[in-house]
């Protein structure tokens, strides 16, 4: 049955097209976790980070990024340059800076 519970809400001030963008950050969800060679053979997933910083400047922002395990092995690392980040977002340095 249907319950109106809200999860989470966040009201930021977000005009779409200005530079950098709204400073946010952006969950990660996991997916393919039954064709991962690593889990299969016993190994278990360490998230180091649970979140991405990013700018978004686009009309839209996702909900979360997608992270892909299918095939990787035991000691297999999950690089930013392997996720997919829609038009609009760009990552921020350490620094608070967008990549280009």
């Amino acid at each position: 049955p249907f319950k109106p519970i809200v999860y989470r809400l966040n009201f930021i001030r977000y005009n779409p097209g200005q530079h950098p963008g709204a400073r946010i950050r952006i969950p990660f969800k996991t997916m393919n976790e039954d064709r991962c060679p690593a889990l299969k053979e016993g190994g278990w997933l360490l998230q180091l980070q649970y979140s991405l910083p990013v700018f978004a400047t686009g009309e839209t922002i996702p909900d979360y990024l997608m992270i892909d395990l299918r095939g990787k092995t035991v000691g297999s690392k999950v690089q930013v340059s392997e996720l997919y980040l829609n038009e609009g977002l760009s990552l921020r340095t350490k620094q608070g800076r967008p990549t280009e």
